[in-house]
């Protein structure tokens, strides 16, 4: 919904074209005063539009193209805004991930260190082929 002033701006007309235009049942059923300014709705805008860009050397399909290219874009950025948040979930689970793997590394490493450090030197036949004799 638009006020008569901001659909002047946008059609490049003066209001007192738009207030004539009004006075048109097709258009005249699209409008409503509040707090006394009028107001027009989508389809009295589009009404509008396709009444003064016939005058201006317009046609219907920029009007439908334009129309169409802010719905897209509006699509499109809903789109990206999902994305977005999509990213942002994976990143923070790819942070978590991370984390624990570093986590398992050291422990991993841990058990390393305590096996090492208890058994005792042997030679190394012994590590090779194991103790014989003893039976």
């Amino acid at each position: 919904m638009h006020t008569i002033k901001e659909l002047a701006e946008r059609l490049n007309i003066s209001k007192v074209s738009i207030y004539k235009m009004l006075k048109r049942p097709n258009i005249a059923q699209h409008t409503f005063k509040k707090d006394g300014i009028t107001y027009v709705a989508e389809a009295g805008e589009v009404l509008l539009r396709i009444h003064y860009c016939k005058e201006q050397t317009d046609t219907f399909d920029d009007i439908v193209n334009e129309d169409l290219n802010k719905g897209l874009q509006h699509e499109n950025t809903n789109i990206i805004g999902f994305l977005q948040e999509q990213l942002k979930e994976k990143d923070s689970q790819i942070n978590a991930l991370l984390r624990v793997f570093e986590y398992e590394q050291k422990l991993k490493v841990v058990p390393m260190l305590q096996i090492s450090t208890d058994e005792k030197p042997t030679a190394l036949w012994r590590r090779i082929f194991g103790e014989r004799g003893k039976s």
